[in-house]
């Protein structure tokens, strides 16, 4: 099992940058944050799907890393 650390959205793939909020931001950390998960696919896609309701649709395309602790305590970044 892998528990959500934390998510974020990197700057510079969309051009609307100026868009995302600090609501949107909240809304994606509180999609994976303490939660479990049997792979990173699946934190990675909670996090793009709560951003997506969340944001613009302008910046919808910005790329989402998720942060994870496995089992064994090794912290993972995918995204």
């Amino acid at each position: 099992m892998l528990t959500g650390i934390t998510a974020t959205w990197c700057a510079g793939y969309t051009r609307c940058d100026h868009l995302v909020d600090r609501n949107d931001e909240t809304a994606l950390i509180d999609a994976v944050a303490g939660q479990q998960f049997r792979r990173s696919s699946d934190a990675l896609r909670a996090a793009e799907a709560a951003f997506a309701i969340s944001c613009d649709r302008r910046v919808r395309g910005a790329r989402i890393q998720v942060t994870l602790r496995t089992a064994r305590g090794d912290v993972v970044t995918v995204g």
